[in-house]
């Protein structure tokens, strides 16, 4: 059986998944399931498909309404389509007091929401990780299923009267968007955000399960973001479900083979699994990873000779396996003319001595500066001077604090 099914196969299992999941009344993953079909969903035929099917597991009129109305838009000769779309039309015109009141009841509980999660994201702006953490921990209360949220978070009133300084961040910050006058629906960026700091949070807590559910979240809201794979892993490796973390890892290798921050875990993955079940094959796959991960660093320094990391992983994995060749640098020949006097020869050895030393020491800085950024790197701080990130920044991928950007 193969690690990654073909596209086709994945789309159908999780169409079939999202149709059993309604039936077993397990509404909030069935429509996490249709929201991963309509992620990978290319052509405009399945992801009409997809609309159509998560129309009649959502479980609200309004949200089967907006569903059927894309996928009309989608693929506008479906006949079916069109017949569920006038018979929930219907269904609204008939119940329209009674689904308006409902939606009155909801609004400012949604809004309520936007405004929590708005202040804690900016206590995360201001390194108040702990107050952030408390905050958004009562969030995911509320929507721990990222699809669901983005269902449920649409078309909610927010007029001027009603605007706060959570609000206003959100918007600036691309975590919502308006769709009509004074409404604003939360985007896939603001889930993505969300359940990425919680789960980051989580994890600097020592709270890996739930770490690993949030980044699995995250990764839901925006499947190009492969390094939450690697989140996950160290979640799994640190709760010791060694075959999780083997296969996260080998999905997002798969992904980007040149990947090198995901290579060491894998191989600790592969260590520790063989350390508790002394299964010969973990030690071999452990030893593969490290060959694969050198192999991927000369792929690097082929397009990159400059790159830092695979320059200093080349150098590690040279030392761990006792290979570590250092060639003297070729030096000029000192002069052999027979007019040469003794003191020009002699000043000349001097000179490239100095040379030869400033050579060495500017390698040595060049080394210990690599060495600082790296570790500045992997504790989250600015490469350039060793400031502290903010987590808002460091989810944004930024390595520099504002001062060195």
């Amino acid at each position: 059986m193969t690690l990654f099914p073909t596209l086709y196969r994945r789309l159908t299992a999780h169409s079939v998944m999202a149709v059993g999941r309604a039936q077993l009344q397990q509404i909030d993953q069935a429509i996490e399931e249709c929201e991963i079909f309509l992620s990978l969903a290319t052509k405009r035929q399945d992801k009409a498909i997809g609309h159509m099917v998560l129309a009649k597991v959502c479980g609200s009129a309004l949200l089967a309404q907006k569903h059927l109305q894309k996928s009309y838009e989608l693929n506008p000769n479906g006949d079916e389509i069109q017949q569920q779309l006038d018979s929930i039309q219907t269904f609204i015109q008939q119940n329209a007091a009674m689904i308006n009141q409902s939606k009155e009841e909801e609004n400012p509980l949604k809004l309520q929401f936007l405004q929590v999660m708005g202040a804690g994201m900016m206590l995360m702006v201001e390194n108040k990780d702990e107050d952030a953490y408390q905050i958004l921990k009562n969030c995911a209360e509320v929507y721990a299923n990222a699809a669901v949220a983005k269902n449920h978070l649409i078309d909610i009133p927010i007029p001027p009267s009603k605007r706060s300084q959570a609000i206003d961040f959100l918007e600036r910050q691309g975590c919502i968007a308006k769709t009509g006058i004074d409404e604003y629906a939360i985007t896939n960026l603001g889930l993505f955000l969300f359940y990425y700091a919680l789960g980051t949070l989580h994890y600097d807590n020592q709270n890996y399960q739930q770490a690993a559910e949030c980044y699995a979240q995250a990764y839901i809201m925006d499947g190009t973001e492969h390094p939450l794979l690697q989140h996950q892993a160290r979640c799994y490796i640190e709760l010791k479900e060694w075959d999780k973390a083997i296969n996260q890892l080998e999905l997002l290798l798969f992904e980007e083979p040149n990947n090198l921050n995901a290579y060491p875990p894998l191989a600790e993955a592969y260590g520790k699994a063989y350390e508790a079940t002394q299964n010969e094959k973990y030690r071999i796959k452990g030893r593969e990873s490290l060959y694969r991960l050198r192999t991927a660093c000369q792929r690097v320094l082929a397009e990159d000779p400059d790159n830092e990391t695979a320059t200093s992983i080349l150098e590690k994995l040279s030392e761990l396996k006792d290979e570590v060749e250092t060639a003297p640098p070729t030096t000029p020949t000192a002069p052999t003319e027979s007019d040469t006097s003794e003191e020009q020869l002699q000043n000349e050895k001097e000179e490239q001595r100095l040379r030869e030393q400033e050579r060495k020491e500017k390698e040595r800085q060049e080394i210990e500066q690599r060495r600082i950024r790296e570790v500045h790197r992997k504790q989250g701080l600015c490469v350039k001077c060793g400031a502290k990130l903010s987590l808002f920044d460091k989810m944004r991928g930024k390595t520099r604090c504002k001062q060195h950007r």
